[in-house]
């Protein structure tokens, strides 16, 4: 009896090992994956932050340019401004203004009309008018 015993024994202590083993080879086996699975996840999340990144580029420049075309009008603008205010004055107008604004006109039919009418024109198409 002690024979078989020791063999259920050795038996028993081949199997415990083999499951070790077995349990061993699974844990390198399960962190190879998490490890594949993070390697993966971490270029989509790297992707999902540029495109965060890049929508937020894309709105603070989309709104300093608004800003910016608010703060900085065009020599247009300007011109068309310029001689209103001169005309609401009763200020006369430089024949060299008279001239630009006229050139300026985007229409030949806006250049026939008034030096107010092309300036309103002008202000409409620069979004300055409220």
């Amino acid at each position: 009896m002690s024979r078989s015993f020791d063999l259920e024994l050795r038996e028993l202590r081949q199997a415990g090992e083999r499951l070790e083993n077995a349990t061993k080879e699974w844990v390198v086996a399960y962190r190879l994956y998490v490890g594949a699975v993070d390697a993966l996840a971490k270029p989509q999340k790297r992707l999902q932050n540029r495109q965060k990144k890049a929508a937020y580029q894309y709105e603070v420049s989309a709104s300093c340019l608004k800003l910016r075309h608010r703060l900085i009008k065009s020599p247009r603008a300007e011109l068309a401004q310029r001689i209103l205010r001169a005309l609401a004055e009763g200020i006369s107008v430089s024949i060299a203004d008279a001239f630009q604004l006229r050139n300026w006109a985007n229409k030949t039919s806006d250049a026939v009309g008034t030096l107010e009418e092309i300036a309103r024109h002008i202000l409409k198409q620069e979004n300055y008018t409220h």
